[in-house]
């Protein structure tokens, strides 16, 4: 421990583009902290220079770990570890202080400055304990991706995978792909293109039909899954998966059933009513939708008289959307905003009652009643197959859906999403060209496990299984010797087993008791 040095790097954009504090103080301030070997300012790190700059500045000053001070290391973790590995550090021996957000923007000069001096000594005395975590390096074994899904969202990431050169094998649960709504096309071009790709895909990827996903094992770029077909069971290597699980797109009516624009005039509904799929205070999808605009607008194609209503707390038409609506306004389509919950009266159903804040308590009759139903993809089986967490909506639970889009708690598994944008065909090709790209990503270059995980004291572990039943991920088992051990794989570092350990045969590396302690201790021997 006494032999640890640390090098301090201050980037000069920690201060604020408005300088609330002179970056040169701070750096003098950690030069004469114990155990640092050099501390400078770096002009904006995050620049092509300025890496190159932070480069040099660590190999010159003969240190093994780091601090950096600048802006928020959640968006710049993948830079600071690669400044690091570049200046032939550990890439988890560096460790970031936000003095941007965290003092620069919400102190005046003098706090401001005080608070960053600080948060650099707290990261100075965590450093000075680190120890390298268990990490392992992975080369990927197999450049195919396995795409598991039945609908549009499989043929649109599996397109985007194809373009890359990439090797695909799409398992369908079915013996043929779902047709996909009218409602996700806002015009008959989309609709065309997405005809097109449902039929040219499968010609050039490998199509394993009615086949379903038992279970998976291994580790990213070399995912061993275990389906079973027509044939029997089957065992596959692929160096990623994708998971396009189908969300429920259809306008339903209350009984469930999905309704067209075609069946609502076949029903010989001369006026339809669409209401929100979730309740009007915020929970579930209480919005009017592209969807429900795409659905009027094709009604009146075909049935110009028919009346359409639109119903809900506000209206989702994002981006270029916004003309969407208009064209449906133009088009007689009424909307309405909700106040509370739409009440419907009638045995069965043919008039609503709700409140409006501008119409007041409005009444509406209508031959037929859709719900626009919030989108939830199905799949219960894949987070069973795969050992993925699901979120309070059903779907399958994602990591940071900003900061690593696609990403599961799984390495090498990735997911589609259905819960952003307008959800119509520009969003489904977005998610799945996002996640097809993270996924060739991974084949095309190494991945890091470990890093901040836990791991447990196998000679001090009781097998009582609290770590196993706490974990969202699953990511502590019993292992050959009948006790706990963690899989770096799919552990993320949240720490929920550690405190929860009777026989406390668990630690955190990177955030070990010993260095929270220390940090608090620096803060404790500050005067106030």
């Amino acid at each position: 421990m006494s032999q640890a040095k640390v090098a301090v790097i201050i980037c000069s954009w920690a201060a604020g583009e408005d300088m609330v504090f002179d970056p040169k103080a701070l750096a003098d301030h950690a030069a004469a902290l114990p155990g640092v070997a050099r501390a400078g300012v770096v002009h904006r790190i995050c620049t092509e220079p300025g890496e190159e700059e932070a480069v040099a500045f660590l190999k010159e000053s003969g240190a093994d770990r780091s601090v950096v001070a600048a802006c928020s290391p959640r968006t710049k973790g993948a830079l600071h570890a690669r400044i690091a590995e570049r200046a032939g550090l550990d890439r988890f021996a560096i460790e970031a202080v936000d003095v941007r957000e965290g003092a620069a923007y919400v102190h005046a000069p003098g706090p401001a400055l005080e608070k960053a001096k600080t948060s650099v000594a707290m990261a100075v005395e965590k450093m000075m304990l680190w120890a390298p975590p268990p990490q392992r390096i992975l080369e990927p074994s197999s450049r195919r991706v396995a795409v598991v899904g039945d609908g549009l969202s499989a043929v649109l990431a599996a397109r985007e995978l194809l373009d890359q050169g990439l090797e695909v094998d799409m398992l369908l649960s079915e013996e043929h792909l779902w047709k996909p709504p009218r409602c996700l096309f806002i015009d008959d071009s989309e609709a065309g293109r997405a005809m097109r790709a449902m039929a040219s895909v499968p010609e050039r990827a490998r199509v394993l039909r009615s086949r379903a996903v038992r279970c998976c094992d291994g580790e990213p770029g070399r995912l061993e899954l275990v389906t079973e077909g027509p044939g029997g069971p089957s065992v596959e290597t692929y160096g990623a998966v994708v998971l396009a699980p189908e969300p429920d797109l259809e306008l339903r009516d209350l009984r469930g059933e999905a309704v067209s624009a075609a069946d609502a005039q076949g029903r010989g509904a001369r006026s339809v009513i669409v209401l929100p799929g979730g309740k009007s205070s915020g929970t579930g999808c209480s919005c009017i939708t592209p969807r429900g605009m795409v659905f009027a607008l094709e009604a009146l194609r075909l049935y110009p008289d028919m009346r359409l209503s639109l119903l809900g707390r506000e209206v989702r038409a994002l981006g270029g959307m916004e003309s969407l609506q208009r064209q449906a306004q133009s088009a007689g389509v009424m909307f309405y905003r909700l106040d509370g919950e739409p009440v419907l009266e009638g045995s069965p159903p043919s008039k609503v009652s709700f409140l409006d804040p501008l119409l007041g308590r409005t009444e509406l009759e209508a031959d037929l009643f859709l719900v626009d139903s919030v989108s939830v993809p199905r799949a219960e089986r894949l987070a069973r197959a795969f050992g993925l967490p699901q979120d309070e909506k059903g779907e399958l639970l994602s990591i940071e859906s900003r900061l690593r889009p696609g990403e599961t708690v799984r390495a090498g598994v990735f997911a589609c999403r259905h819960r952003v944008g307008n959800m119509v065909l520009e969003d489904l090709e977005r998610e799945a060209a996002t996640v097809a790209a993270r996924a060739g990503e991974l084949l095309r270059g190494e991945t890091v496990l470990g890093g901040m995980v836990a791991e447990v004291d196998q000679e001090r572990c009781s097998a009582c299984l609290s770590c196993v039943r706490i974990c969202p991920y699953s990511a502590p088992r019993i292992g050959a010797r009948g006790k706990a051990e963690v899989l770096l794989e799919r552990c993320q570092g949240c720490g929920a087993c550690a405190p929860l350990c009777p026989s406390q045969a668990i630690k955190m590396h990177l955030c070990s008791d010993a260095q929270l302690d220390a940090q608090i201790g620096i803060v404790t021997r500050r005067p106030s």
